[in-house]
């Protein structure tokens, strides 16, 4: 009799162990699914972020929307499932510099306003001016690495190649303007402005 209780005490011992095994795997996956959710939520913008990213990747494989426009030229149409991020880019002559330069409208599909075609008049027509703002900025971040840094002829140092053209339906007005460089052959020089006045310099690949 003795014999035959064995076998039902091991059944008894195992299933009471594998019950806490259980028990212990249970707590554990739950304190997992805390922590994802947890971090899922954190990271909500990173996930809207890259979203945001692979509409606009997704853009490069559809057929371009392009526009004729009376004053800018042909311009493609970059749309965004955010409608504040859609703009036009397209390049033509910046008669300061007598160069061809890129630019990137900030708008809709209707094109650019009259508006941002004064924008860009204006800002030929003072061009000077800016580069005299811009001067100082672009001297004291170079002097970072170049200690004596120091512009002689920006025209001849510097060539514009971008101008980002911002909407101008609401205040202050951010934009930028990208050069390169004889300082720097590898890196671009990009201008920040708030209005009309720079408030700073990046310097990238």
């Amino acid at each position: 009799m003795k014999e035959e209780g064995r076998p039902r005490e091991f059944c008894y011992n195992n299933w009471c162990c594998s019950i806490s095994v259980f028990l212990q795997l249970f707590f554990i996956v739950k304190e997992n699914e805390l922590t994802f959710s947890t971090q899922l939520s954190q990271s909500g913008e990173l996930v809207q972020l890259l979203k945001d990213d692979a509409m606009g990747l997704f853009n490069l494989f559809k057929k371009p929307t392009l526009i004729q426009d009376d004053f800018f030229g042909q311009l493609r149409f970059m749309d965004f499932k955010d409608s504040s991020k859609n703009y036009f880019e397209g390049k033509g002559l910046f008669k300061p510099t007598n160069n061809e330069t890129e630019y990137l409208i900030q708008g809709d599909l209707e094109g650019p306003t009259e508006a941002q075609k004064e924008f860009y008049i204006k800002l030929q027509n003072n061009f000077e001016q800016y580069v005299q703002k811009m001067k100082p900025l672009i001297e004291d971040e170079f002097r970072n690495w170049k200690e004596d840094f120091q512009i002689n002829d920006f025209n001849n140092e510097f060539n514009l190649v971008c101008i980002n053209i911002p909407r101008l339906d609401s205040k202050p007005l951010k934009w930028n303007m990208a050069f390169t460089t004889v300082h720097d052959l590898n890196h671009h020089v990009t201008i920040d402005f708030v209005d009309d006045e720079p408030n700073g310099v990046l310097i990238d690949g």
